[in-house]
């Protein structure tokens, strides 16, 4: 904080900010997200064939990109 205000950190001494930075700072964040485990192609029973080949046929540049294109070849 003292960078974005451009002051010295003694210069936050006793301000309004130092007493929000100090909450901030003791208090455990909270957890926003846990990834789940899963593992690949877990949920493929729940796709038609036809989704299959809607996700191979309009998603073939970035499944190449992100190396997941084998998951859609026969």
């Amino acid at each position: 904080m003292s960078f974005i205000l451009n002051v010295q950190p003694k210069d936050l001494e006793g301000t309004q900010i130092l007493k929000y930075i100090e909450i901030a700072t003791k208090a455990k964040a909270p957890e926003i997200y846990k990834p789940r485990k899963g593992k690949v192609n877990g949920n493929l029973d729940k796709f038609t064939p036809a989704n299959i080949e809607y996700i191979a046929r309009e998603g073939g540049e970035c499944l190449k990109l992100f190396g997941y294109e084998h998951l859609f070849i026969k």
